[in-house]
């Protein structure tokens, strides 16, 4: 796969950014606070449909503004595509939408139509923390290529939740019945 192209409006510190890569190398250069980590968390977020720094979406956008999208283009195997997430704001409610060539998609099937790794300073901990980290990151990179394994993550995670609140149900229950 090879990105072509970011567009980003309202997005951090950019207005609007209309960017073009070269297809081997792009290196970017600039002082601290100039908008270098901003322009890659543009791109996760066009590719992936979240943030790697954010949880909350509304700090993606810049200040002062209501919405704020981010395209990228690229080229895999089958031509070129284009991805787009808007985060709009309606009356009191926002909403996020994903896009894939102009059509609707849903975060399942945005996510891993454009495979992307991603390696910060913070991730030194993979190697020094935790090993939950390393899995995490590891069932990231490995969803992002096989939805069966996706699928599967989902569901795992989701009877995870569901069994951990079970069992805070019953230790609560159970301090109940003693008092």
């Amino acid at each position: 796969m090879i990105i072509s192209e970011l567009h980003l409006s309202n997005f951090r510190n950019y207005n609007h950014l209309d960017l073009t890569f070269h297809p081997n190398l792009n290196i970017f250069v600039g002082k601290n606070a100039q908008g270098k980590t901003n322009l890659l968390e543009g791109l996760y977020y066009a590719a992936m449909g979240f943030s790697f720094r954010s949880r909350h979406d509304e700090e993606l956008v810049k200040f002062g503004e209501t919405d704020c999208a981010a395209e990228v283009t690229y080229c895999d195997r089958y031509g070129e595509n284009r991805l787009l997430v808007k985060r709009i704001q309606e009356g009191k409610r926002t909403r996020k939408q994903a896009q894939r060539n102009g059509t609707p998609i849903s975060p399942k099937e945005h996510y891993g139509s454009l495979n992307l790794v991603l390696f910060t300073p913070d991730d030194l901990q993979l190697v020094k923390g935790d090993p939950s980290l390393r899995r995490r990151f590891l069932d990231m990179e490995i969803a992002q290529t096989s939805r069966f394994y996706y699928e599967a993550l989902q569901n795992y995670n989701r009877v995870l939740q569901q069994r951990n609140r079970f069992l805070r149900h019953c230790r609560d229950q159970e301090k109940l019945d003693e008092g």
